[in-house]
């Protein structure tokens, strides 16, 4: 080992070290995450490739003595399971107006665009609502698209074909594929990472995306006594997680790079 991986190695041991004392953690207590498939925040929980989100709240809080649990379940479940305090937190979520009461750490844990996607052949282009007025738009029910595109759900001329279920997404790009709607909108990240694994050697046409980039973060339950300092702790973990380069090698088994461009140590 070079001395500079040993002295990153010994810089980590010392803030999960300060970390642990300062949170009385019992080897048994559990974090209880959830999430639909939103590969490659995401993925089932069955999988070697659980979501980098995952790889990280794990990387975070085992070291301090957690469990950390993930499940996946359809959206809407997972939102109203960590409402209502029966889990922990919610993986890859956005500080939605409707999440104003959970709790959020400070560091970020990615970003990503809201898009449009279409077959080759079309023609249509996102500029604002008023061009996706007459098109008919997969959605997942429950997910937060942003201020931008959010708005178009009351727009009358829009044609907003929202499903939900933990195969929503396959099933709106299915629909697409067979013509059954003009254009899906969805993270530009999970899109791609969804074609290249789920529907190899598709080629759909990427039709514009929102102005605004979104963070993603776990957001912790209103309901439960240790949100905060899960998120406290959450947040701390990925600043040394970046320092140590952990987090490079997490995103690499997904083929990510650091979303603020951190090179690796």
């Amino acid at each position: 080992m070079s001395a500079r991986a040993l002295c990153c190695r010994i810089a980590a041991i010392i803030l999960f070290s300060y970390l642990y004392a300062s949170s009385p953690a019992s080897a048994a207590e559990k974090i209880e995450l959830v999430s639909d498939p939103y590969c490659p925040f995401a993925c089932r929980s069955d999988s070697d490739h659980p979501g980098y989100v995952v790889e990280i709240a794990k990387a975070v809080f085992e070291p301090l003595g957690y469990e950390v649990q993930y499940r996946t379940i359809p959206f809407n479940r997972s939102v109203a399971m960590v409402a209502k305090g029966l889990a922990d937190g919610l993986v890859a979520a956005t500080k939605d107006p409707s999440r104003e009461k959970y709790y959020f750490g400070e560091e970020e844990l990615g970003r990503a665009q809201v898009c449009f996607y279409t077959l080759p052949s079309s023609n249509f282009r996102y500029i604002d609502l008023n061009s996706l007025k007459h098109q008919r738009v997969g959605s997942v029910q429950g997910y937060a698209y942003g201020k931008e595109i959010m708005p178009m759900f009351s727009v009358p001329d829009i044609e907003n074909d929202s499903i939900a279920g933990d195969k929503a997404l396959l099933a709106n790009i299915g629909k697409l594929i067979h013509g059954r709607i003009d254009t899906v909108v969805g993270n530009n990240m999970v899109m791609d990472y969804t074609l290249a694994h789920d529907f190899p050697g598709t080629v759909l046409r990427n039709a514009g995306c929102a102005r605004e980039t979104l963070s993603f973060y776990i957001p912790f339950s209103p309901a439960r006594a240790n949100s905060a300092l899960y998120a406290s702790l959450l947040s701390k973990g990925v600043v040394s997680l970046r320092k140590n380069g952990t987090l490079n090698d997490i995103l690499a088994r997904y083929g990510l790079k650091d979303w603020k461009g951190n090179p690796p140590r």
